[in-house]
């Protein structure tokens, strides 16, 4: 083997390294292979199935969208489209939200 095979054995190995760091990282960001992105919308919903004065804090729904591999930012769609509610640092599971979640849980459940 001369230093030409070497150099191309070890350019196929980083190449490998850097799509399991890219898998890795896509996995910690909760962007599992096969997980459908409904199911953790559901499961992020579920986690502001609460009383609205037990409402999440901005930080605690920051963590919980974040927890289902969701966008923190994407919280304000939710409540102009009527699934979330939000009252000044509260944040809870509208009506609407939980009809969408029912709806939505049997993909979890397949």
């Amino acid at each position: 083997m001369d230093l030409t095979d070497d150099r191309k054995a070890v350019a196929a190995a980083l190449r490998q390294v850097s799509r399991s760091i890219a898998e890795l990282a896509a996995a910690l960001d909760g962007n599992v292979p096969g997980d459908d992105l409904a199911v953790r919308q559901a499961a992020a919903l579920r986690e502001f199935d609460v009383l609205p004065e037990r409402g999440l804090s901005r930080a605690e729904a920051s963590a919980a969208f974040k927890r289902h591999g969701l966008d923190p930012r994407s919280s304000g769609s939710w409540i102009q489209g009527g699934y979330l509610m939000r009252e000044g640092d509260r944040r809870w599971l509208a009506s609407k939200g939980r009809e969408w979640m029912s709806a939505n849980e049997h993909m979890s459940q397949a």
